[in-house]
């Protein structure tokens, strides 16, 4: 049986840190938004989506980023393929 190599464990280590930060709770408060990220009706302001731009940048997985923003998966998703069309 072949072992992985040092960028697949890299890779592993990445994915199981992602899957801990969704499954751990937050030590700040969860409730706490970032005012500057979101508008009073609650969408994502341009600060807010360059920030979460940046986190795709930084190769941030779409579960991290939510967790970070603390908005939902989809609406992140959906601002992930937004940027992937951005990118191209």
């Amino acid at each position: 049986m072949k072992g992985l190599g040092p960028a697949e464990l890299e890779k592993v280590v990445e994915h199981l840190q992602a899957a801990l930060a969704i499954l751990q709770p937050d030590k700040d408060n969860q409730d706490e938004r970032n005012p500057n990220w979101f508008r009073d009706t609650g969408h994502l302001t341009d600060a807010g989506i360059a920030h979460l731009f940046s986190l795709f940048e930084r190769g941030v997985s779409i579960y991290a980023a939510a967790k970070e923003m603390k908005i939902s998966y989809r609406a992140t998703a959906l601002r992930h393929a937004d940027w992937k069309k951005k990118k191209v």
